[in-house]
C-alpha cells in the first residue's frame, strides 16, 4: 500500500480570508483554487506509478475534495482526501482515506499553499512533503518517509488536463 502525504490535487481550503499576513497575502480559498479540476500524475522513485486525480470544491466549502485511482503493483487503489485550511491553528490540513484501509493525516504551517512543506501527523508522525506550483498547468511533490519498515522517497509530476 502506498503511503501519502500530499494527495494529489493534494490540497487545502479556507475558513478566514484574512489567515495570512506576511508572505502571501492570497486568501486560503483563493490558492485552493489552483487545486481545482483534474490532474495526471507521474510519480517516481521507491515507488512508480501513474495516478488520475479530480478535485473539486463546492459553492460555500471551505474544503476541496478529491479523489484519486491508480494501479499499484498491479493493484487498483483508489483514495479519497479532502484538504483545507485550519485558520485558528494557521496551518494546512490533508486527510486521506484509501480503498486498502489506510488513512492519514498531515498538515503545513507554511503561510502559502506554493512552496509548502507538510509533516505527516496521524497515525504516524515521520514523513514529509514538498507541494510547489512549477506553473499553471504543472505541480510537483517530493515526499519521504517510512513504509513496511524502510525508508520510501518518491517524486511526482502532476500536469492539468
Amino acid at each position: 500500500m502506498r503511503k501519502r502525504l500530499l494527495a494529489p490535487g493534494i490540497f487545502a481550503a479556507t475558513l478566514v480570508a484574512g489567515a495570512f499576513a506576511g508572505a502571501d497575502a492570497t486568501p486560503p480559498t483563493t490558492q485552493l483554487q489552483y487545486l481545482v479540476g483534474t490532474w495526471n500524475c507521474s510519480v517516481s522513485g521507491s515507488a512508480a506509478f501513474s495516478e488520475h486525480t479530480t478535485l473539486a470544491q463546492a459553492a460555500g466549502n471551505p474544503w476541496v475534495h478529491g479523489a484519486s485511482s491508480a494501479q499499484i503493483s498491479g493493484h487498483p487503489i483508489s483514495e479519497d482526501f479532502y484538504v483545507g485550511y485550519d485558520a485558528r491553528n494557521s496551518r494546512w490540513v490533508l486527510i486521506t482515506i484509501d480503498s486498502m484501509g489506510g488513512y492519514s493525516v498531515s498538515t503545513s504551517s507554511s503561510p502559502a499553499l506554493n512552496d509548502s512543506t507538510w509533516t505527516a501527523a496521524y497515525p504516524q508522525s515521520s514523513g514529509s512533503a514538498t507541494f510547489v506550483e512549477n506553473s499553471a498547468t504543472q505541480y510537483t511533490l517530493d515526499s519521504s518517509g517510512m513504509a513496511d519498515g524502510r525508508k520510501v522517497q518518491t517524486h511526482e509530476v502532476c500536469t492539468r488536463e
